[in-house]
Protein backbone atom coordinates (compact mmCIF):
# COMPACT_ATOMS: atom_id res chain seq x y z
CA UNK A 1 0.00 0.00 0.00
CA UNK A 2 2.38 2.68 -1.26
CA UNK A 3 -0.08 5.58 -1.36
CA UNK A 4 -1.67 5.47 2.10
CA UNK A 5 -0.74 7.27 5.31
CA UNK A 6 -1.99 5.64 8.49
CA UNK A 7 -3.40 7.99 11.14
CA UNK A 8 -3.83 6.70 14.71
CA UNK A 9 -6.10 8.93 16.81
CA UNK A 10 -4.76 9.20 20.37
CA UNK A 11 -6.21 12.53 21.47
CA UNK A 12 -9.06 11.30 23.69
CA UNK A 13 -9.41 12.28 27.34
CA UNK A 14 -9.90 8.74 28.72
CA UNK A 15 -12.58 9.86 31.14
CA UNK A 16 -13.89 6.33 31.70
CA UNK A 17 -10.37 5.30 32.68
CA UNK A 18 -9.83 8.09 35.18
CA UNK A 19 -8.45 10.42 32.47
CA UNK A 20 -5.67 7.94 31.66
CA UNK A 21 -4.09 8.15 28.22
CA UNK A 22 -5.86 5.07 26.87
CA UNK A 23 -3.68 4.24 23.87
CA UNK A 24 -0.66 3.96 26.18
CA UNK A 25 -2.37 1.51 28.53
CA UNK A 26 -0.88 -2.01 28.46
CA UNK A 27 -2.75 -5.04 27.16
CA UNK A 28 -1.14 -8.44 26.67
CA UNK A 29 2.34 -7.04 27.04
CA UNK A 30 1.94 -4.07 24.68
CA UNK A 31 0.50 -0.60 24.81
CA UNK A 32 -2.70 -0.45 22.75
CA UNK A 33 -1.16 2.04 20.34
CA UNK A 34 1.93 -0.12 19.83
CA UNK A 35 -0.24 -3.06 18.82
CA UNK A 36 -2.27 -0.88 16.46
CA UNK A 37 0.89 0.50 14.86
CA UNK A 38 2.18 -3.06 14.42
CA UNK A 39 -0.98 -4.08 12.61
CA UNK A 40 -1.14 -0.92 10.50
CA UNK A 41 2.44 -0.75 9.23
CA UNK A 42 2.12 -3.55 6.65
CA UNK A 43 -0.99 -1.81 5.26
CA UNK A 44 0.41 1.72 4.80
CA UNK A 45 3.50 3.52 3.54
CA UNK A 46 3.70 6.12 6.32
CA UNK A 47 2.31 6.48 9.82
CA UNK A 48 1.24 9.50 11.90
CA UNK A 49 -0.10 9.67 15.45
CA UNK A 50 -2.57 12.36 16.45
CA UNK A 51 -1.92 13.19 20.14
CA UNK A 52 -1.99 16.15 22.52
CA UNK A 53 -0.17 14.76 25.57
CA UNK A 54 2.65 12.31 26.31
CA UNK A 55 4.11 13.36 22.98
CA UNK A 56 7.55 11.83 23.60
CA UNK A 57 6.06 8.41 24.33
CA UNK A 58 4.14 8.45 21.06
CA UNK A 59 7.16 9.67 19.10
CA UNK A 60 8.85 6.36 19.85
CA UNK A 61 6.34 4.82 17.43
CA UNK A 62 5.75 7.47 14.74
CA UNK A 63 5.75 11.23 14.06
CA UNK A 64 3.17 13.02 16.20
CA UNK A 65 0.71 15.70 15.06
CA UNK A 66 -1.06 17.85 17.66
CA UNK A 67 -4.49 19.41 17.18
CA UNK A 68 -4.58 22.88 15.63
CA UNK A 69 -7.92 23.75 17.26
CA UNK A 70 -8.45 24.51 20.98
CA UNK A 71 -8.26 21.43 23.26
CA UNK A 72 -10.95 18.76 23.42
CA UNK A 73 -12.63 19.41 20.08
CA UNK A 74 -13.03 15.68 19.38
CA UNK A 75 -11.45 13.23 16.94
CA UNK A 76 -12.29 15.25 13.82
CA UNK A 77 -9.85 17.94 14.96
CA UNK A 78 -7.14 15.30 15.13
CA UNK A 79 -8.01 14.00 11.69
CA UNK A 80 -7.88 17.52 10.25
CA UNK A 81 -4.43 18.25 11.66
CA UNK A 82 -3.06 14.90 10.46
CA UNK A 83 -4.55 15.23 6.97
CA UNK A 84 -2.58 18.44 6.51
CA UNK A 85 0.61 16.47 7.11
CA UNK A 86 -0.23 13.65 4.69
CA UNK A 87 1.93 13.35 1.60
CA UNK A 88 -0.13 10.56 0.07
CA UNK A 89 -3.48 10.72 -1.74
CA UNK A 90 -5.13 8.42 0.81
CA UNK A 91 -5.24 8.29 4.62
CA UNK A 92 -6.34 5.32 6.74
CA UNK A 93 -7.77 6.47 10.08
CA UNK A 94 -7.99 4.26 13.17
CA UNK A 95 -8.70 5.06 16.82
CA UNK A 96 -5.91 4.48 19.31
CA UNK A 97 -8.01 2.30 21.60
CA UNK A 98 -9.04 -0.44 19.13
CA UNK A 99 -6.10 -2.90 19.06
CA UNK A 100 -7.78 -5.65 17.03
CA UNK A 101 -8.10 -3.87 13.69
CA UNK A 102 -8.24 -6.21 10.67
CA UNK A 103 -4.99 -6.84 8.86
CA UNK A 104 -6.83 -6.31 5.56
CA UNK A 105 -8.62 -3.10 6.58
CA UNK A 106 -6.84 -0.87 4.05
CA UNK A 107 -7.22 -3.39 1.24
CA UNK A 108 -10.99 -3.74 1.54
CA UNK A 109 -11.67 -0.05 2.09
CA UNK A 110 -9.48 0.92 -0.86
CA UNK A 111 -11.07 -1.64 -3.17
CA UNK A 112 -14.51 -0.23 -2.37
CA UNK A 113 -13.37 3.39 -2.70
CA UNK A 114 -11.80 2.82 -6.11
CA UNK A 115 -14.70 0.76 -7.47
CA UNK A 116 -16.63 3.94 -8.24
CA UNK A 117 -16.22 5.86 -11.50
CA UNK A 118 -13.74 8.71 -11.31
CA UNK A 119 -16.41 11.37 -11.83
CA UNK A 120 -18.47 10.12 -8.87
CA UNK A 121 -15.81 8.73 -6.60
CA UNK A 122 -16.62 9.21 -2.89
CA UNK A 123 -14.12 10.89 -0.58
CA UNK A 124 -14.36 8.25 2.13
CA UNK A 125 -15.02 4.55 2.77
CA UNK A 126 -16.06 3.48 6.27
CA UNK A 127 -15.95 0.09 8.00
CA UNK A 128 -19.32 -1.49 8.90
CA UNK A 129 -19.55 -4.83 10.70
CA UNK A 130 -23.07 -5.61 9.50
CA UNK A 131 -24.60 -4.18 12.67
CA UNK A 132 -22.67 -1.02 13.45
CA UNK A 133 -20.83 1.57 11.39
CA UNK A 134 -17.39 2.50 12.74
CA UNK A 135 -16.82 6.10 11.61
CA UNK A 136 -13.27 6.36 12.96
CA UNK A 137 -12.15 3.32 10.97
CA UNK A 138 -12.15 4.91 7.54
CA UNK A 139 -10.12 5.49 4.40
CA UNK A 140 -10.11 9.10 3.22
CA UNK A 141 -9.01 10.87 0.10
CA UNK A 142 -6.82 13.63 1.46
CA UNK A 143 -8.79 16.27 -0.46
CA UNK A 144 -11.55 15.56 2.09
CA UNK A 145 -9.77 18.16 4.25
CA UNK A 146 -11.84 20.89 2.56
CA UNK A 147 -15.11 19.26 3.58
CA UNK A 148 -13.77 18.64 7.09
CA UNK A 149 -12.65 22.24 7.55
CA UNK A 150 -16.13 23.46 6.61
CA UNK A 151 -17.73 20.96 8.99
CA UNK A 152 -15.54 22.06 11.90
CA UNK A 153 -15.89 25.76 11.07
CA UNK A 154 -19.65 25.33 11.41
CA UNK A 155 -19.20 24.10 14.98
CA UNK A 156 -20.05 20.54 14.06
CA UNK A 157 -18.11 17.68 15.67
CA UNK A 158 -20.04 14.55 14.63
CA UNK A 159 -17.95 12.07 12.64
CA UNK A 160 -21.12 10.39 11.34
CA UNK A 161 -22.49 13.76 10.24
CA UNK A 162 -19.30 14.67 8.40
CA UNK A 163 -19.06 11.34 6.61
CA UNK A 164 -22.72 11.52 5.60
CA UNK A 165 -22.31 15.07 4.32
CA UNK A 166 -19.71 13.98 1.76
CA UNK A 167 -21.38 10.75 0.69
CA UNK A 168 -19.06 8.26 2.38
CA UNK A 169 -19.68 4.62 1.49
CA UNK A 170 -20.02 1.81 4.03
CA UNK A 171 -17.82 -1.25 3.48
CA UNK A 172 -18.96 -4.51 5.00
CA UNK A 173 -16.78 -6.47 7.44
CA UNK A 174 -19.60 -8.81 8.46
CA UNK A 175 -19.05 -10.85 11.59
CA UNK A 176 -15.96 -8.85 12.59
CA UNK A 177 -17.52 -6.61 15.22
CA UNK A 178 -14.86 -7.54 17.79
CA UNK A 179 -12.12 -6.39 15.41
CA UNK A 180 -13.40 -2.81 15.80
CA UNK A 181 -13.97 -2.96 19.54
CA UNK A 182 -12.88 0.11 21.50
CA UNK A 183 -11.32 -0.42 24.91
CA UNK A 184 -13.19 2.13 27.02
CA UNK A 185 -13.06 0.64 30.51
CA UNK A 186 -10.95 -1.69 32.64
CA UNK A 187 -13.58 -4.34 32.03
CA UNK A 188 -12.94 -4.13 28.29
CA UNK A 189 -9.26 -4.87 28.90
CA UNK A 190 -10.23 -7.94 30.91
CA UNK A 191 -12.96 -9.27 28.63
CA UNK A 192 -11.57 -8.65 25.15
CA UNK A 193 -10.81 -11.77 23.18
CA UNK A 194 -8.84 -11.83 19.95
CA UNK A 195 -11.22 -13.06 17.20
CA UNK A 196 -9.98 -15.76 14.84
CA UNK A 197 -9.84 -13.24 11.99
CA UNK A 198 -7.41 -11.10 13.97
CA UNK A 199 -5.03 -13.65 15.51
CA UNK A 200 -2.59 -13.72 12.63
CA UNK A 201 0.58 -11.77 13.34
CA UNK A 202 1.34 -9.01 10.85
CA UNK A 203 4.11 -9.87 8.37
Amino acid sequence: MTEITGIILCGGRGRRLGNADKPLQPWRGQALVARIAERLRPQVSALLISANRNIEAYRLLAPVVADELPPHQGPLAGIAAALRRCRTPLALVCPGDAPLIPLDLAKHLRTALEAHPADSSPLAAVAHDGVHRHPLHCLLRTEAIGSLDRHLAGGRRSAHGWLDSMGAIDVQFRGQGDAFRNFNSRQDFKEAQIPDSATENPP
